[in-house]
C-alpha cells in the first residue's frame, strides 16, 4: 500500500520518492494518508517493513510522528549484526524497567535506520540516553548528527 502511494511521486529510488512525498516532515505522518483505520495500519506496517529492510530511511523528524510499535526487534533480526545483538543482550540484562529497555532499543534502531548506519558506526555520544533522545527529536539533518561517525554508511 505504501509503495502504491510512493509510486505516484518522482524519483529514481524509493528513498527519493519518499522524500518527494514529504513523508520526512513531522507534520505529515504516514497514517495521515488515509482516513480509514485499517488502511492507516497497513500504511504504517509498510513503512515499518521498508525501513527495517532499509529500502527507505525516514528522517529522525518523521520518527516521532509515526508510531513504529515493535520496530526494534525485527530490525535487529534483519541486520545480522553481532554488535547490535550484543547491545540488545546488554539492555536485556540491565536492571532497567521494561519500558526503558524498549526505549533504548528503539532509539538506537531508529537512529541506525535514519542515518543508514551499523551500530559500529554510532559514536559513544550517540549511544548515551540523553544524546539518543536529542537526536530522535531533532529535525532531519542526517549529516550533522553527532551520533554518526563521518563518512560511514551501512545501507
Amino acid at each position: 500500500m505504501i509503495l502504491q502511494h510512493l509510486a505516484g511521486f518522482d524519483g529514481a529510488t524509493w528513498q527519493e520518492r519518499w522524500e518527494a512525498a514529504g513523508l520526512d516532515d513531522p507534520d505529515r505522518p504516514v497514517a495521515g494518508l488515509s482516513g480509514q483505520r485499517r488502511t492507516r495500519q497497513l500504511l504504517l506496517c509498510g513503512m515499518r517493513m521498508l525501513s527495517q529492510w532499509r529500502v527507505v530511511r525516514p528522517g529522525l523528524g518523521a520518527v516521532p510522528s509515526n508510531p513504529l510499535v515493535g520496530y526494534a526487534e525485527p530490525f535487529r533480526q534483519m541486520q545480522h549484526d553481532p554488535l547490535l545483538d550484543a547491545f540488545f543482550d546488554l539492555v536485556d540484562a540491565s536492571e532497567e524497567g521494561h519500558i526503558a529497555k524498549l526505549a533504548a532499543k528503539f532509539d538506537i534502531t531508529a537512529a541506525m535506520t535514519a542515518f543508514g548506519i551499523c551500530l559500529a558506526d554510532m559514536t559513544p555520544k550517540g549511544c548515551s540516553t540523553t544524546a539518543s533522545r536529542a537526536v530522535i527529536s531533532s529535525p532531519p539533518g542526517r549529516t550533522a548528527c553527532p551520533a554518526v561517525k563521518p563518512g560511514t554508511s551501512c545501507a
